[in-house]
This record gives C-alpha cells, structure tokens and sequence, in this order.
C-alpha cells in the first residue's frame, strides 16, 4: 500500500466515488429485509401487570411506613413469585379451565415471558401468540387465578380473602410482537450500507487492478510513471483518460 495506514481521506474518498451504488445497495437490502419479514408469521402479545403486597400489617405500615428492607423483601419475592407464575402446573391448569383455552399446559406455558420490575415489587407476565384472540383470553384467564393459586402456593394457612399478589394492570387487546417491520428494515438498510462500503474499501486498497496513477503507485509504489496510453470510449468516441505504462 502506498500508507502504512489507512488516512481519513482515503475513507472519504471511497465513499464519495461509490456514493450512489452504496446508497443502492442499503436499498435493495432494507427491501429485501422487508419483504423477508412480511412473509414471517405474526405474533401476538397481551401483558398483564402484578404488584406484590407488603406482608405487614396495615396498623404497622400506617403507623411506621415501609422501610427499605421491606421494599426489598418484597422485589425479593416478586422474583419468587415470577419463577413459580412459570412453573406452576396448578397454575396453568387452571388458567385453562378458566378461560376454556385449547391448548395444554405445556404448550401455554411456552408462550409465557415475565419481567420484573427492577424499581418496585412488581412484575409483568406476557402471552404471545400467533393468535390475536388467544393471547388476550388466555392472559386475562390467568389474571383471575394468578393471585389465589401464588397466595396459595407461597402462604398455605394464610386466612381466606387474603391475597399476596394484586392484579396491577389489566391486559389490553393484544398487540402484534413480532416481527418489527420498521427496525429490521432499518437494520437491513444499515447492513447494506455498511457491507457494500466495506466491500468497495477491500477492493479499492488492497485489489490489484490499476485504473490510475494513484493505483499504480499503490501496488508498485517505486515504479516511475513515464508515459500514458489514451483509452477511447468507442471508435467515435472523445478521449477520457489514460492508463499508464
């Protein structure tokens, strides 16, 4: 090469004289990503909202507030109470039955995600499907039974009517999940650009063709140019350029 390193220039430069088939190429990528993703099945997701209790009483908290242990006891138990929501078989047969959903438990449970929240003792519990309406039943199913069968599970003697877990949020109509056509087709266009720039920078410093005198002094850095040999566009074509010898 003619630098031991690549100049900022040199970058440049490749960008500007191949300015017009990158761009291209970005497009043709980002349509194909597009049109790839628009064939792929869609889903679905309704996410309801859970808040975990303070397990002191309400005379305690209203006399003396929550102090930082106990809102960290209970983050503690809404990480517990996520992993039990995810592998409750009670849990999920219920659900089921609740919501007269066909499928089996197994297979509901793979359409489960939880979140938890890392600022409060809450979590968020997904369905996604590739079934608008199945999604937002089966999560509102699982809203009717989530609190007693967690209450039941974590607090076997805890007295009737008490509930360890209240419903936060409710699910709303479920919303498609995936795919995300904007951003894949965003990241398409990027990886083309990206690719296609790479691309032309390879061949543009490190190939062996010679189309100019900056050419040949890259690849035969110690070679003096002595003389150049016209290059016509046709048999009545104006001269544009030469090569050199």
């Amino acid at each position: 090469m003619k630098h031991e390193f690549l100049s900022l220039s040199d970058l440049l430069g490749v960008l500007k004289a191949r300015l017009l088939p990158i761009l291209l190429a970005g497009l043709l990528c980002g349509a194909l990503t597009f049109g790839i993703t628009c064939v792929v099945p869609k889903e679905y997701s309704a996410t309801s909202g859970y808040y975990v209790r303070n397990l002191q009483s309400q005379e305690l908290i209203d006399r003396y507030g929550i102090n930082s242990s106990q809102a960290a006891a209970a983050q503690t138990m809404a990480i517990d109470f996520a992993d039990v929501v995810l592998q409750s078989d009670k849990l999920l047969e219920e659900a089921i039955r609740e919501g007269n959903l066909d499928c089996s438990p197994r297979a509901l449970q793979k359409m489960l995600s939880v979140e938890v929240s890392k600022r409060s003792a809450a979590f968020y519990l997904t369905v996604t499907s590739r079934d608008k309406e199945f999604s937002a039943k089966a999560a509102g199913a699982i809203e009717k039974v989530l609190p007693r069968v967690v209450t039941d599970l974590a607090f076997a003697e805890a007295e009737e009517g008490f509930t360890a877990v209240a419903v936060l949020s409710h699910a709303a109509e479920a919303k498609q999940s995936a795919p995300r056509y904007k951003l894949l087709t965003v990241i398409g266009m990027l990886a083309g650009w990206f690719l296609s720039y790479v691309a032309f920078l390879a061949v543009s410093f490190f190939g062996s063709i010679v189309r100019n005198e900056e050419d040949l002094a890259r690849v035969l850095p110690d070679c003096p140019v002595v003389g150049r040999v016209p290059h016509w566009s046709g048999m009545h074509g104006d001269r544009t350029g030469g090569k050199e010898q």
